[in-house]
């Protein structure tokens, strides 16, 4: 019970402090906290994959793909912020839904590999339609639209807030549940009666949706989306940053913010040593479920 209240006493003091950013940090760190809000959202997208036992190396596709379509929305239909939410989930959740019925039917290293390459296949699509789209200003009504820095970091704060809560109700499931059953023995759950690929494809159809509001959230921060916004690097550091994060969103968000501190502004100051640092954590990486496994009863 007393770690039960440090932990949401720790969120509540992380939340109001991130709340505070615009007015104590300058611009470029506050929009760098804005992308690392959105990198927190597909970190959160390929836990739930890992509660599932499905390591992904594809959820950067899916940013993409809903910031293509959020963008698409916002030149030729409207710059409203729940369209632009409901077109970049919607489009991301109607390809999950059909790409995800093979996929499911992989476990491990052969899912890793082929979400590697449906990312891979994204990422050549888009390049081959140009360098990226710009699109205009999010609008949250007629006369009020998001163009400063501030403002637009604490929408995507809002929305991310949202979207986690969202996800931390879903942890707390029976689905949740039985995702983590197959995860450990999946040959129990099977003969239990439950449909496995069913309950797996509804996870990567969830993850899906996560990342498509992380595409919505890129195209209000960036207002422009491109190719390298689908790379396999943005994969790469969500997975690593659920792997840290264990079997705690909390964690793996918590590990996604500092992946990008570490990425971005450190760039500034130790620009020769950045590669180190992610090496570095690379290493904390691996080495900490060694540790987990061997502090196990």
């Amino acid at each position: 019970m007393k770690q039960l209240v440090l932990h949401r006493f720790a969120i509540a003091a992380a939340t109001v402090a991130a709340a505070m950013l615009p007015w104590l940090a300058d611009a470029y760190t506050v929009s760098v906290a804005a992308y690392a809000l959105i990198l927190a959202l597909i970190a959160a997208s390929a836990h739930v994959l890992l509660i599932a036992g499905l390591p992904s190396l594809g959820q950067a596709a899916y940013l993409g793909l809903g910031a293509y379509a959020a963008t698409w929305c916002a030149r030729d239909v409207t710059t409203s912020a729940p369209a632009l939410l409901a077109v970049a989930v919607g489009a991301c959740v109607t390809a999950a839904a059909v790409i995800g019925v093979a996929l499911v039917r992989t476990r491990a290293t052969l899912f890793m590999i082929l979400t590697l390459m449906a990312g891979e296949l994204a990422y050549t699509a888009a390049a081959q339609h140009g360098e990226g789209l710009a699109a205009p200003a999010t609008s949250l009504g007629p006369d009020v639209r998001l163009t400063a820095d501030g403002h637009i970091y604490l929408y995507c704060l809002t929305v991310t807030a949202i979207a986690l809560a969202g996800l931390w109700r879903l942890r707390s499931s029976r689905t949740c549940l039985i995702w983590r059953g197959i995860a450990d023995n999946e040959a129990h759950l099977r003969t239990t009666g439950h449909h496995v690929e069913n309950q797996l494809w509804l996870a990567y159809v969830a993850a899906a949706a996560a990342a498509g509001v992380a595409g919505a959230l890129l195209v209000t921060a960036h207002r422009f989306v491109g190719p390298a916004d689908m790379s396999a690097d943005i994969s790469a550091l969500a997975l690593l940053a659920a792997i840290i994060g264990g079997r705690s969103a909390a964690g793996a968000v918590a590990a996604a913010a500092v992946l990008i501190v570490v990425r971005d502004l450190s760039g500034g100051f130790l620009s020769a040593h950045t590669p180190l640092l992610l090496g570095l954590v690379f290493l904390v990486a691996a080495y900490l479920p060694h540790r987990r496994l061997q502090a196990a009863p």
